[in-house]
């Protein structure tokens, strides 16, 4: 849905904190998935590069707060300051930004703004919006892209219209 709106993945599906070891048996299960997308090049080019969109599933979280009782759908977009790299940043925090607050999974964003455009400040991300919804409240397509999508691209849109 994504791709129909003009997004490009730049990442396959991606698992984070996996591993094969025999002394690490909590991290042989996926904890979080994600993809990341990004505007093409084209005339608006240096901008467009500067925000990815993000879909990723929080599946478990050890240590997470009460209110995560069941694997969470979490969505958002970065903005990073122009020249940095976007490619740098963790992006499996991204999926876990929601977790960092307590935050209630009703599908609402929450906004960060970098104080005074440092560069330093949040490894460049000069503003970010990320939501979350119960895994299962998205039954199909047009759950995904009603309760997902749409509100993603509008938050975008108003974004990069600046």
């Amino acid at each position: 849905m994504l791709g129909e709106a003009g997004w490009e993945c730049f990442s396959t599906n991606k698992c984070a904190d996996l591993t094969g070891s025999i002394h690490r048996p909590n991290k042989w299960i996926p904890q979080t998935i994600y993809r990341l997308y990004q505007l093409p090049g084209g005339e608006n080019a240096e901008a467009e590069n500067d925000t990815i969109l993000f879909l990723g599933v929080l599946l478990d979280r050890k240590g997470a707060w009460s209110g995560f009782q069941e694997p969470w759908l979490t969505f958002g977009l970065y903005q990073f300051l122009p020249g940095q790299n976007t490619h740098g940043f963790p992006p499996e925090s991204w999926v876990e930004e929601p977790l960092n607050e307590g935050y209630d999974p009703d599908g609402s964003f929450t906004p960060w703004e970098n104080p005074g455009n440092d560069p330093l400040e949040n490894e460049g991300v000069l503003y970010q919006e990320v939501a979350a919804v119960p895994l299962i409240t998205i039954q199909g397509s047009e759950d995904l892209k009603r309760v997902v999508i749409e509100p993603l691209l509008a938050k975008v849109q108003v974004r990069l219209a600046g």
